[in-house]
């Protein structure tokens, strides 16, 4: 592409550059002896027993989902399975492409239990989630004057849970 320059009667070329990705360009294909492209690397997954700590049973229904890096993820419920009969097998969604993830294990009178932390690179993973009592836990909501507050409700968010209010 020729540009006009500031300076009266003189010109200077420009060039452009496209670049297209060889993989886009159709038809085209390795030259011999070239390397062959790296193998899609499996997706994280992991798979393992859950099992009733108290009785050493298989806990008969439970979901499974995952959580972002960090000591208190935030665990995705959206993307919890249902799985049953104290077994799972677990992959994770497509896009999730944290570094770092963490599983967590849910059923109905259990409390609820995550695993280690794992890598993305680690594939087939097998884990053993050992299920406990909930903690109880037991509270007042009592008015400025001491009083007990009369159809007061009251909601418990455990770390790495969230509360939405409407």
């Amino acid at each position: 592409m020729v540009e006009r320059s500031r300076v009266r009667g003189t010109y200077r070329f420009v060039t452009l550059s496209i670049i297209v990705p060889l993989a886009c360009i159709a038809g085209l294909k390795p030259a011999k002896g070239a390397p062959a492209s790296q193998p899609a690397q499996a997706p994280p997954s992991a798979s393992g027993r859950v099992i009733d700590d108290r009785t050493g049973l298989p806990v008969a229904e439970f979901t499974v989902t995952f959580g972002d890096e960090g000591s208190i993820p935030y665990w995705q419920h959206s993307n919890a399975r249902r799985f049953g009969n104290g077994t799972f097998d677990y992959d994770l969604p497509p896009y999730f492409d944290g570094k770092e993830y963490r599983i967590q294990v849910r059923a109905k009178g259990y409390k609820a239990a995550a695993s280690r932390v794992m890598r993305r690179t680690e594939t087939a993973v097998k884990l053993e989630f050992r299920l406990v009592p909930p903690d109880r836990f037991a509270a007042r909501v009592i008015l400025p004057d001491g009083r007990p507050a009369a159809g007061a409700a009251m909601r418990v968010v455990t770390p790495g849970e969230y509360l939405r209010v409407s």
